[in-house]
Formats: C-alpha cells, sequence, structure tokens
C-alpha cells in the first residue's frame, strides 16, 4: 500500500471524483466517496484558537483545567487516528482548500493533486447538479476556490491537473500523476484506463464550451464577467472554443516545495 496519504481537492464539478478514484484504486487504502472529515476538525480547531484568545479564563472557571494546547492536541490525536487507514482523502470544496496548512502539519510527506476545470464548464456542471443554487453562488464558491488555491500553493509540493486535460488526454494526465506519485509503469497504465473509464453522469464532452452558445441569460453573463472574469484571465483561461491560451488546461503543473 502507498505510505504517503493524498489529498484530491479542488472545487466540486472539477473532475476531484475520476481522479479520486482512479487513484484509490491504484494505491488502495479505505475507500470514501468523500470524507469531509478535515474541514471539520479545521473548524474546530479554528473555534478552540479563537475562544482561547477572546476568553480571559479565572483559575475557578472549570475550562481553565485545560489548556488550548491540550485541547489541540487530543483533536489531532482523534482525526489522525480517523485517518489511519485512508490512503487518498477526496473532499472538494473551498473547506478542504483553507484546511492544506493543517494538512501539511500532520502529514508533511503528504501529496496534493489539485483539480481544477474552467469556469464556463464548471459552473454549467454545477447548475446541472444543484439547479437549486443561484447562479451568483455558483460563480462565487468556483471564484473562491481557484483564488484560495492561488494563496494555498505557494512554496507547496502538488499536482495540478484541469479536467479538461483528463478528459482529451487520460494517459498524458496519468503520466504525470504517475510521476508525481513515483508510481510502477503497471499502474500509470491501469491509472490511465480508470481515467478513462465513464462516471455514472456518463463521459464529459472533449469540445470546450463557448460563452456564446450557453442559455445564460444577459444577467447571468454580466454575473459570471464580473465575479469570475478575473480569475479566469489569471487562469489563462479563455471564454471561446479554444478553452484556454493554449488550447489546453495550462494544467498538469507540479511544483516542489520549496525549503
Amino acid at each position: 500500500m502507498y505510505q504517503n496519504k493524498i489529498f484530491v481537492l479542488g472545487s466540486p464539478r472539477s473532475g476531484t471524483s475520476v481522479v479520486g478514484r482512479g487513484v484509490t484504486r491504484i494505491v488502495g487504502g479505505h475507500i470514501y466517496s468523500e470524507s469531509h472529515l478535515i474541514p471539520l476538525f479545521s473548524n474546530l480547531l479554528d473555534t478552540v484558537d479563537e475562544y482561547y484568545q477572546k476568553d480571559n479564563f479565572q483559575p475557578s472557571m472549570m475550562a481553565s483545567l485545560y489548556s488550548k494546547n491540550y485541547i489541540v492536541g487530543k483533536l489531532e490525536l482523534i482525526l489522525k487516528d480517523a485517518m489511519r487507514g485512508v490512503v487518498v482523502d477526496k473532499t472538494p470544496g473551498i473547506g478542504m482548500i483553507k484546511s492544506i496548512p493543517l494538512i501539511k502539519e500532520l502529514w508533511p510527506k503528504s501529496k496534493i493533486i489539485f483539480c481544477k476545470r474552467r469556469g464556463l464548464e464548471n459552473i454549467k456542471s454545477r447548475q446541472k447538479k444543484w439547479p437549486h443554487v443561484k447562479f451568483e453562488n455558483h460563480c462565487r464558491d468556483w471564484a473562491a476556490s481557484m483564488e484560495l488555491w492561488e494563496k494555498a500553493k505557494v512554496n507547496l509540493d502538488f499536482l495540478e491537473v484541469d479536467q479538461f486535460d483528463v478528459v482529451k488526454e487520460p494517459s498524458n494526465i496519468a503520466s504525470q500523476i504517475g510521476t508525481y506519485l513515483e508510481l510502477t509503469q503497471a499502474d500509470i497504465k491501469e491509472l490511465a484506463l480508470e481515467l478513462s473509464e465513464p462516471s455514472k453522469e456518463g463521459v464529459p464532452s472533449q469540445q470546450a464550451m463557448s460563452l456564446s452558445e450557453l442559455d445564460w441569460s444577459d444577467e447571468q453573463l454580466e454575473i459570471f464577467d464580473k465575479v469570475c472574469g478575473q480569475v479566469m484571465k489569471r487562469y489563462g483561461y479563455t471564454s471561446g472554443p479554444e478553452y484556454s491560451l493554449n488550447n489546453k488546461g495550462l494544467i498538469s503543473q507540479q511544483f516542489k516545495e520549496v525549503l
């Protein structure tokens, strides 16, 4: 079984499921569709920190019997014990991206794979899966995830893959994931097959969308440009059928931790 923990994260509807499923089948360990455990403990630790900052405990108070370090230590031990049999944790969303410092503190040698997807396709996919959510909220969640990742990945050991490339070039992406995780050639070939396997929702289109062909209202187009426009540009994404400035996802960037 693979020795280091692997965390697959990103904005929802960005390919975390196919990548997480494929990697898990190769390296082994307990399989969960999504854990969402680390963001929970990250929030608990933040609450403990805030509580001890604002409250001046007196010796007569019961809370004074337990130091902040004691409670933090206990929570971290519970989390590490819960994650003992987990090799791959696939949890999309803002909370997991915010939890990267905790991940690296508890598992310094862990590997992080960030899955991303252009705003057009991501938000269109979100609308289909969660039609009850407001359009603007979809936009803000995608933009926030991508912006948080820009800050989180500084000096981080990670691999970044784009869902568009996973669909179009599964063998190439499998090779890059395999190199990052130091897998065998046999494992890489098997991973390529896993990445090519259709999900329950079918195979995503290999053709990039164009903003002009989406059935969004003028108001929605304005919201998308206002909320997501600058983030799209920073990531090199276009709003046309070429997907990005190099007609790929600009993806699969790997950065080793700066020591």
